[in-house]
């Protein structure tokens, strides 16, 4: 912390040092906070496509990947803060498909996928004392993630695109770590409850028709919808009875809409376009922090509208 003429006092006292405002000082440890983490891995991968036809195709994956250990890059109060976790392993398996029909004007895409999680790498909290709960990293023994995801595109006639898409998540903590504190110092249990910042449904529809005016340009139309559910921005306490205050750092569900029309050369040279995004004027939060005693939110754009003008030049 950089202790000013209102804290250092304390700091002094605290620490037995003779700070100067404007130093650093940690309560629990003056001067330089070292540490390391001495770790190795082996990565892998496998997998197996099996082409039915020349437009179908069928594949597997298994993969073995790590994230490195690491050390927490965030204002800290005390050293305890820095203490480094271990490095992250996932094993990873997915099968998946590849569709065409209709002489191509129909494609499906899908994949099933399960993930399983040792040393998961989080940002939690723990409780110092006279500051109350205080962010740092949570190296969480073991968690999972599974879903599924599917992709559709048409073309029903000349000129007319419609993709649907779709991503199921269940990510789930299965093992607590050390002391599972919760944002506002309350001891509890992480078990059950899915990671932050990861919704369970998330959506997007987009249409576009494209037409030629000339023999070397278009004009296009197009409309896109985008949603997901809710979803927690930190681990809380614990799932039984999630507090009024833990309430807060919940980012509801939200759709927006976006709209598009432009004139287009066919070698993509230039192009020309007005749009609109969330023309329906949502309001929706992208995110939840807390930082000290405040809890706050970043909104969503509102009702945007604009032109784009771009040009490639040497096409």
């Amino acid at each position: 912390m950089h202790p000013g003429f209102g804290l250092i006092a304390a700091v002094n006292f605290l620490t037995g040092s003779s700070r100067q405002p404007g130093d650093c000082a940690s309560f629990d440890h003056v001067g330089l906070v070292e540490n390391n983490l001495n770790e190795d891995n082996v990565a892998w991968r496998g997998g197996l496509n099996w082409k039915l036809t020349s437009d179908a195709l069928l594949y597997a994956n298994i993969t073995k990947g790590y994230k490195a250990g690491g050390f927490p890059t965030l204002p800290a109060i005390v050293a305890e803060q820095y203490k480094g976790i271990p490095q992250e392993s996932v094993l990873a398996y997915e099968a998946g498909f590849k569709l065409s029909a209709l002489d191509h004007r129909l494609t499906v895409d899908g994949a099933a996928f399960y993930y399983d999680y040792r040393g998961k790498q989080l940002v939690g909290y723990q409780v110092v004392p006279f500051f109350g709960p205080v962010p740092g990293l949570v190296s969480i023994p073991k968690s999972k993630v599974q879903g599924a995801e599917l992709t559709v595109t048409m073309v029903p006639i000349e000129g007319l695109r419609i993709t649907a898409g779709g991503t199921f998540v269940e990510s789930k903590v299965l093992t607590n770590p050390i002391n599972p504190t919760g944002p506002f110092g309350n001891i509890g249990s992480f078990a059950g409850q899915a990671f932050p910042f990861t919704p369970r449904w998330q959506g997007v529809v987009d249409t576009e028709y494209r037409f030629p005016v000339s023999a070397t340009k278009h004009i296009y139309v197009g409309a896109s919808a985008t949603a997901r559910s809710s979803t927690y921005s930190t681990l809380l306490s614990g799932l039984a009875s999630v507090s009024s205050q833990e309430q807060l750092l919940k980012t509801a569900g939200y759709a927006v809409a976006d709209l598009r029309a432009g004139l287009e050369t066919d070698d993509g040279a230039w192009r020309i376009e007005v749009w609109g995004r969330n023309v329906t004027n949502t309001y929706y939060d992208i995110t939840k922090s807390k930082t000290s005693d405040v809890v706050y939110g970043f909104a969503g754009m509102p009702a945007t509208y604009g032109i784009t003008l771009r040009y490639s030049y040497g096409r």
